[in-house]
């Protein structure tokens, strides 16, 4: 036998464990890590944190015309339905997406509003060791309360048919033909009232600090 030949049998002896660590090192991979699943049954929420954010900022003098508001929000201290495939305790949701509002105008956030968009709400929790599939949450009506009822000195939205208001329909994760929620304001009515009132003043972001919701 040549050394050429010798060489080229060497090599290929050795190539062959390569190919089967790396083989198994895959399987291994894919076998530790499930692909998401749909979390089913309710989730109730009882706190929420983050911001609402509207373009063009709501004045005093706005007017009637869409704006939009960008919602960025952590619903916290959730819990599944007994029976839910959810086996986390306690887990989180970030909502995040945009929806269209009917004003530019302060006075738009208090009553009950025609709203469109859609909110994607991703969860830390897990089934198993799977993790979960997104909520889609679809705004239809919002209520705004000018004292909200987790905060009565600070302003609040309610949505859902448990409010009397239209359905906002879930799908995906907690699928359900409405989901039912408030959320209120880390500021006071007054501070809000006060600005609004102002040549200048406008409200370009609303902190989020309570919230409470079922999915």
């Amino acid at each position: 036998m040549t050394l050429t030949k010798r060489l080229l049998m060497g090599l290929v002896a050795a190539a062959v464990p390569v190919g089967l660590v790396a083989t198994i090192g895959v399987g291994a991979a894919v076998a530790g890590a499930p692909p998401p699943v749909t979390g089913t049954g309710t989730v109730s929420c009882t706190g929420a944190a983050g911001k609402v954010s509207f373009s063009p900022p709501l004045t005093g003098a706005g007017p009637t015309s869409p704006d939009t508001a960008t919602i960025a929000v952590t619903l916290k201290g959730c819990t599944a339905s007994a029976g839910s495939n959810v086996t986390s305790a306690s887990f989180t949701g970030k909502v995040a997406g945009s929806i269209t509002t009917p004003s530019q105008n302060c006075t738009g956030l208090v009553g009950t509003n025609n709203v469109s968009g859609t909110l994607s709400v991703a969860w830390t929790g897990k089934a198993g060791k799977a993790k979960l599939n997104p909520s889609s949450l679809s705004l239809t009506q919002i209520k705004g309360l000018a004292s909200g009822t987790l905060n009565p000195n600070n302003p609040g939205f309610q949505f859902g048919t448990q409010y009397g208001l239209t359905a906002d329909p879930v799908t995906a994760s907690f699928a359900a033909s409405s989901a039912n929620g408030e959320i209120d304001a880390g500021v006071s009515t007054a501070k809000l009232t006060a600005t609004c009132t102002k040549a200048t003043g406008k409200i370009a972001t609303l902190p989020i600090k309570y919230g409470t919701g079922t999915l």
